[in-house]
């Protein structure tokens, strides 16, 4: 049995993981032979050849996720997987992404995400906000992170369907910068785990005082001398400056409405895909 699903069985004790399909199993099988096959590969061969070779083993998995995930368009999916040899983007959750850059739609099954979730010891928290932010990391941007601000209400779900959408920033160094990213975590009634990143939104915009606020108090922070508390410190600003973002964002009239207005395009493209 292969490393994955045997994590995937220990972690949750069967239950979880006993649904997998035989072409899920034969996918994880070939994903885990692949990537073996890559850190010897990458061993002795040019750059080049590894490159190649990689971009071939993705390709022959996105073949095998997309007659796993079908939409209802016939709409096929890139793989999610961005290399399968251990570096920078590895790792990333199984599945396929659907769009742009900056308006993508992940999907994959129930099965296949409880066992990522398995070889990776995560809980399968969906729907908690920082959960929500790690697993969309892990889903969508391995070079950065996303933090949420404030959850933005989704006006029409399908019948069967939990979602959740919240108004997020995804960068490398969080700051006092206005939040324009929408992160929409669902699953659908027949199983499918769907996420969805929007980035460049409109609608927000950047409020001095909280600005002001958040560049008083690093200045106090720079005086700290040790490198964990300064951490701690800049983690606690950050925090009051999102927190004083969303108090002053919340006031405007109709706040939420352009958002709103967003995340509801959105959704509307996964029930066509996967309703």
């Amino acid at each position: 049995m292969e490393k994955a699903l045997i994590l995937c069985l220990a972690f949750f004790a069967g239950p979880a993981c006993a649904g997998l399909s035989s072409a899920e199993q034969d996918y994880i099988k070939y994903r885990d032979a692949d990537i073996a096959q890559m850190a010897q590969f990458a061993k002795s061969t040019d750059t080049k050849a590894v490159d190649e070779k990689n971009n071939s083993y993705l390709k022959e998995l996105g073949t095998r996720l997309n007659s796993i995930i079908v939409t209802r368009t016939g709409e096929h999916g890139e793989i999610n997987l961005e290399t399968l040899i251990d570096e920078g983007g590895f790792n990333m959750a199984d599945g396929l992404r659907y769009g742009a850059p900056n308006r993508v739609i992940f999907a994959t099954t129930k099965d296949l995400f409880d066992a990522y979730l398995a070889a990776n010891k995560l809980k399968a928290d969906f729907f908690n906000p920082q959960a929500g932010e790690h697993l969309c990391s892990l889903i969508f941007d391995w070079d950065s992170a996303f933090y949420t601000y404030a959850a933005v209400p989704l006006e029409k779900i399908p019948a069967g369907w939990e979602a959740r959408a919240w108004l997020a920033t995804d960068t490398q160094d969080p700051g006092p910068e206005a939040p324009q990213d929408i992160i929409i975590l669902a699953r659908t009634k027949g199983g499918m785990v769907l996420a969805a990143h929007l980035g460049g939104v409109k609608g927000t915009r950047q409020f001095s005082a909280c600005k002001t606020q958040w560049q008083q108090q690093e200045a106090k922070n720079e005086e700290i001398k040790n490198n964990d508390e300064r951490m701690k410190a800049y983690d606690s600003n950050f925090n009051a400056y999102r927190k004083c973002y969303m108090e002053n964002f919340s006031k405007k009239p109709n706040a939420f409405h352009p958002l709103q207005n967003q995340a509801a395009k959105v959704m509307d493209k996964m029930a066509e895909l996967f309703d």
